[in-house]
């Protein structure tokens, strides 16, 4: 029995399919059948929720950044005898979007970590974010104000007794749940990227009763409260299915207008076009294209 969400990973020696929707069984034949059934391919129709909403609403703020936002020279991370980056020279800069792309255990993950701050190694290498130079005093927090993100790890941080509200506002202070009373302003902000997603008849219900996409559309919106400066997206499409992937791909090229794009993905075909920029990591070392 082989589960997945993706089409292109049933294997050959499979012999029949069954799709379920809603908690109810869609279609149940043999897989050739199955998957060339024309309703099938109507579930997974397009649709593009936010591009006019994001047109009349969201406001750029590429004007503020510095010219290179992300700088790395040298940058060396080791775990004892295990090397996981080595010798990484590289630079974003403002108007680019780039992808990272490798096996696991390439070191995607540790990139985006010396980032955000979550390696303690970034103090002891030479990274400068959005201007500010690792161990010149900044506080990561300073820093991330400035920063959006979505990924799994952080979705999954979630899986209690939270409101989507409170997810969405909690994006203002980079916490897990809110930590102080959102200002008027904040809940203003946050009021109009759930109009933007189409989010507001969620808002009172908790993240843990919803959807992985649902979920995921939220966690966009918790991101996006703060006008970003960059906005890194860490495997955005895993764990959805080809609908809820084309729509979280749609947002993402929408949202290139508004912001700088540092995306993670095992996947080709989730590079959106909007990418033009693309890190290679293999063996702790990078190649760019």
């Amino acid at each position: 029995m082989f589960i997945t969400n993706r089409l292109e990973e049933i294997p050959p020696d499979i012999s029949h399919a069954l799709v379920l929707i809603n908690g109810n069984i869609f279609i149940k034949r043999e897989k050739a059948e199955a998957l060339h059934n024309l309703p099938i391919y109507a579930l997974f129709k397009q649709h593009n929720l936010i591009k006019n909403d994001l047109s009349r609403n969201a406001n750029r703020q590429s004007q503020i950044a510095p010219d290179v936002l992300i700088e790395m020279n040298n940058v060396t991370v080791r775990y004892g005898q295990k090397i996981v980056l080595k010798n990484i020279n590289w630079q974003m800069q403002k108007g680019e979007n780039w992808a990272i792309v490798g096996p696991n255990g390439s070191g995607k993950s540790t990139i985006l970590k010396l980032i955000t701050g979550d390696v303690l190694q970034a103090y002891a290498n030479n990274i400068s974010i959005l201007g500010f130079k690792k161990g010149d005093g900044k506080s990561i927090w300073e820093i991330k104000k400035y920063i959006g993100e979505v990924s799994p790890d952080l979705q999954l941080r979630y899986q209690k007794d939270v409101s989507v509200f409170e997810v969405i506002i909690s994006g203002f202070f980079d916490s897990v749940g809110i930590i102080q009373t959102p200002t008027p302003q904040q809940i203003k902000q946050a009021n109009k990227w759930i109009s933007i997603f189409h989010l507001n008849r969620y808002i009172h219900k908790k993240i843990a009763d919803l959807s992985s996409g649902q979920q995921r559309m939220i966690f966009f919106a918790r991101a996006m409260v703060k006008n970003p400066l960059l906005l890194i997206l860490d495997e955005p499409c895993q764990g959805l299915d080809l609908t809820n992937r084309k729509q979280i791909l749609d947002v993402i090229e929408n949202l290139s207008k508004y912001t700088n794009l540092l995306l993670v993905t095992h996947h080709k075909d989730e590079i959106p076009k909007c990418i033009n920029k693309i890190m290679y990591l293999n063996n702790s070392y990078a190649k760019f294209n």
